[in-house]
């Protein structure tokens, strides 16, 4: 995307801006989620509830940055994952590489390729912790709603989540039956089938049951050697059941169980130009290997709500199994560079318990936290033509059994009005947190079923690592009126060290420390027709953490400092029952500051290059998206809503050395949809085009020191299709 383009987006959130100032405002509470009312009267904005500070409030309402997408909108913008999410939220980027999925917002976040590294962005499941972002590249289904905090959230959620959090809320049982079906294929043979029941047993009983299988059947990454495999395809099936029990008038328990599975060859890697390769366009390869993958994942979890009166209670109780194994070209060439398989498998449990009360102007809560996780990693990398002094056939398995983390964590968070319109705010959280793992990298022969071990570096080398952390907020917050508001807080985030799996010496890494500052204002307009929200924010980094690949392993290095500044600006507007427009816009300046410098694998003549005022990863200058959605007034066969999405970005780069190879230029991506609904509201269908001009984008990039190349992942293409949905409802 060219400056001008940024431009015209920029200038329509000024123009909404100008509109919004020259008209007197609503004194009601709305949220940017456009609606239009059925008896043709005045359209306006639906207020959103969110629990991102652990206690529900209006979105509009929540002094820190962000963004609420009900289930209306995940389902008429046709969000099926974290991936499509990139396109709707500000400053948020997204990618998936041989199945783990890196998440990053305003530059902040993972990067590569490494199952055991502190991710920048935490990821939430109703409130419950992920451990594992590999479980977020499956499509999230039947959520209520997804919230996407901005911003280092060391205070409420605490390690890891110095560029923010994502929240994907579940839908709840309801006391009224339901049933639905849901029927979809598009392009790539792709075809979507699920199934929902929700039921009450009794007055105090509910249950609701939903199962998805997603079937891509061709790979979107063409193989260009004949009778060879592409890639690119994949198979999910997930199912979840979820249990909610009024146990009395003021306590409830809600219980949920899920699992999914994972198949095909969605796991693989290009190659930018190896010697002696098969040369490749966009989306294509020449891998002479077949990629292969196998997820299963499960997880169970028990929220107790308890209303104590002047207190409430909650109790959020998780456990999450994950497995996986994969195989895939590791070269992404016709040449038998070398293959990768990888065998992971964790078991993660969570304990949360929440005490809130407010009353004399005072809002407060107090949680622990516990968390208890243990990963178990096995990689080899075998070598069918020899690599280096290793002989043909020869074999590095790498593992790191177990990878043991623990974690405390104690906070306290809270508003107190100082005066009718002005609330001060505070909170702190102190953690504490142990890592033990024990490596082992062995070398050896396959010949055919029979391994022949030959040496081994740091067998059994065992690291223990302590951290602790206190992360406090501060800051003000001025409602001038019921529509409009203005805050200002400092917060501090914390993202935990960790051990350099593979890397037999200095196989530490440092804890990444952030100072952030952020000025804010959040407003409604027009009868709740207009809601215009801008941030602008400053952080101060403190040995920020970078990845790269080192031999055969992805290494985390620090950076002594960086610095982020930007803002952006959000709005909606709904003039009518028919129409509704939203834009944002994102302006981003990432550096890393003095002291930093590192030697680029592709270019080692240069020697160490001092890395000062480079821009971190995954961090456009800027960036914004723009919606547009016609709704018809009611037709003799229903209702259709016309629905277009378009974001755009300038360049930016994978790698800390911002050469012309490490960036992925700016580009736009164009969805379209339709909708109709009948009469009844009972059956509807949903024709789409997600990146309707087909753009080839870059969703990962990395460099590999043995390939003397850069490898890398491609974004989808064009995909279109057709979705049929049918609702029973209130039937018995």
């Amino acid at each position: 995307m060219n400056r001008t383009q940024i431009a015209s987006v920029f200038s329509l959130a000024l123009g909404m801006t100008a509109l919004a100032l020259s008209t007197p405002s609503a004194a009601q509470t709305a949220s940017p989620t456009p609606v239009t009312q059925d008896n043709g009267g005045s359209s306006g904005l639906q207020e959103i509830i969110v629990t991102a500070e652990k206690r529900a409030q209006s979105v509009q309402e929540v002094p820190a940055a962000i963004s609420a997408l009900d289930a209306g909108e995940i389902w008429s913008r046709g969000i099926r994952d974290v991936q499509d999410l990139q396109f709707q939220t500000p400053n948020l980027q997204s990618g998936n590489t041989v199945g783990i999925t890196q998440i990053a917002i305003r530059g902040v976040g993972m990067n590569l390729i490494d199952v055991t590294t502190q991710p920048g962005v935490g990821v939430y499941v109703d409130g419950i912790y992920q451990a594992r972002t590999a479980s977020t590249g499956l499509d999230q289904i039947d959520l209520q709603r997804i919230e996407v905090l901005r911003g280092p959230q060391g205070t409420l959620y605490g390690r890891n989540a110095t560029g923010g959090a994502v929240n994907f809320i579940t839908a709840s049982p309801s006391d009224q039956f339901e049933a639905q079906v849901l029927a979809g294929y598009q392009n790539f043979d792709q075809y979507h089938v699920q199934g929902l029941l929700n039921a009450p047993i009794n007055d105090k009983l509910r249950v609701r049951l939903i199962f998805d299988e997603n079937d891509q059947q061709d790979g979107f990454v063409k193989n260009v050697i004949p009778g060879s495999p592409e890639v690119a395809d994949q198979k999910t099936l997930a199912a979840r059941l979820k249990i909610s029990a009024d146990l009395s008038d003021s306590a409830t328990l809600d219980l949920g169980v899920d699992g999914a599975h994972g198949s095909g060859a969605r796991d693989y890697l290009l190659s930018q130009s190896v010697p002696g390769a098969i040369a490749t366009g966009s989306l294509q390869t020449s891998a002479n290997r077949r990629s292969s993958s196998d997820l299963n994942t499960w997880s169970a979890s028990a929220a107790l709500n308890w209303n104590l009166g002047a207190v409430k209670f909650k109790s959020l109780t998780g456990f999450a199994n994950y497995k996986y194994d994969n195989a895939y070209d590791g070269d992404g060439t016709n040449l038998d560079i070398f293959a990768v398989t990888d065998q992971f498998s964790s078991k993660t449990f969570t304990q949360e318990f929440n005490l809130a009360g407010a009353g004399a102007g005072f809002d407060w809560l107090f949680g622990l936290f516990y968390m208890h996780d243990n990963l178990h990693l096995g990689e080899q990398f075998l070598f069918p033509s020899g690599f280096a002094t290793l002989p043909p056939n020869a074999f590095l398995a790498i593992s790191a059994t177990p990878y043991e983390t623990t974690s405390y964590a104690a906070f306290v968070d809270g508003d107190y009005h100082l005066t009718e319109h002005l609330k001060l705010l505070a909170g702190a959280r102190y953690s504490k947190e142990s890592q033990t793992v024990t490596e082992t990298n062995a070398f050896g022969l396959q010949v055919g079923s029979m391994t022949i071990p030959l040496f081994a570096e740091c067998a059994d080398l065992t690291t223990k690592l302590d951290f602790d952390s206190f992360t406090p907020r501060g800051g003000l917050q001025y409602d001038f009126n019921s529509s409009k508001n203005a805050f200002f807080t400092v917060s501090r985030g914390f993202r935990a060290g960790g051990v350099n799996e593979s890397a037999c010496t200095d196989n530490t890494y440092d804890p990444e420390k952030i100072t952030d500052y952020e000025l804010g204002y959040r407003s409604r307009w027009l009868d709740n027709r207009l809601t215009f929200n801008a941030t602008a924010f400053y952080y101060d980094y403190t040995d920020f953490q970078v990845q790269q690949i080192v031999g055969f392993s992805s290494v985390v290095i620090n950076a002594p400092s960086a610095t982020v500044r930007g803002a952006e600006f959000e709005g909606v507007w709904a003039p009518n029952a028919h129409w509704a427009l939203n834009a944002n816009v994102s302006i981003l300046d990432s550096r890393y500051g003095a002291g930093f410098s590192n030697i680029d694998a592709l270019n080692r003549a240069a020697g160490d290059q001092n890395l000062d005022g480079h821009y971190l990863n995954r961090a456009p200058k800027a960036s914004g998206n723009l919606g547009l959605q016609y709704r018809t007034a009611a037709l003799p066969f229903g209702r259709l809503t016309a629905r277009a999405d378009l974001y755009m970005t300038e360049k930016y780069y994978f790698r800390e050395f911002n050469t012309p190879g490490d960036a992925q230029d700016g580009y736009s991506i164009l969805n379209l949809s339709m909708v109709w609904d009948s009469t009844s509201d009972r059956y509807s269908a949903r024709l789409f085009a997600h990146n309707a001009t087909d753009t080839h984008y870059l969703t990962t990039m990395f460099a590999n020191e043995n390939l003397a190349t850069r490898q890398f992942t491609w974004g989808a293409p064009a995909q279109y299709g057709i979705e049929f949905k049918a609702r029973f409802n209130g039937l018995r």
